[in-house]
Order: structure tokens, then sequence, then C-alpha cells
């Protein structure tokens, strides 16, 4: 996303960018710290240009271990806050208890789930 961003952002030159990139660091057991300095810079760059950010959270399965999977949770939370970021806590939230709106890789939703997923952006989002 960090290398995308600088020429999206020139090209199509937004108002307003919601920002949810980070689950793969997690899924490739990237520190926590090195996906929080690459949000912070994306949050600077969208800033920079004159948008602005709404930050969407994600959640990791267990699969590193509680003390990572908090720490990877908790980054979203403290950028939005140090960066005052309109901010969507867990994107999956509205689906995660409802295995049926997975894909078969247990990670991604189905084309099902979407509308649930619009719904809990457009209320964080503040679009009627």
């Amino acid at each position: 996303g960090l290398t995308r961003l600088p020429a999206a952002l020139k090209k199509y030159q937004p108002r307003h960018v919601v920002l949810e990139l980070g689950a793969n660091d997690g899924l490739r057991g990237l520190p926590p710290t090195e996906m929080e300095k690459n949000l912070a810079t994306m949050i600077r760059l969208v800033r920079q240009s004159g948008a602005e950010v709404h930050l969407v959270g994600m959640a990791l399965p267990p699969n590193y271990g509680a003390d990572y999977t908090k720490k990877f949770a908790a980054v979203f939370e403290k950028l939005a806050r140090e960066y005052r970021t309109g901010f969507t806590p867990f994107l999956l939230a509205p689906i995660i208890s409802r295995p049926e709106l997975f894909q078969s890789d247990g990670l991604h939703p189905t084309q099902e789930a979407q509308p649930l997923l619009m719904q809990l952006m457009l209320q964080d989002l503040q679009i009627p």
C-alpha cells in the first residue's frame, strides 16, 4: 500500500481516503511496530495531499499468539487516536461470528457479506 499510495493520491486527488490495510502484514508476521510505521506514513501522505483519513482496523486469527494479536489490533486504535482520524475498530465485526459469510480460506468475506460490511462503513463514515 505504501508504495502505491503516492501515485494513487496524485492520480485521483481524493477528498476522503478509507485506509484499510495491514491484515496481510499481520498474516506474514511483520512486527506490529513496522506495520504502525507504514500506516502512520500513509496517514501523513493522505493528509499532505489535502484529504481526510478514515482508518479501519483489523484483527488476526490467533496463529501468532495472544501477545502478537493484541499488539497488532492496538496499532489501529493508537494511530486513530494519535492522528485523530475517523475510525472503524474492526471491519469484520458484523460477520465474525458467521462462518458461512467467509470464503473457504476462513479469512475473506463472501459476496453475501458485503452488504453488512457496507452498512457498518456507512454508519461509521456517517453517510446516509
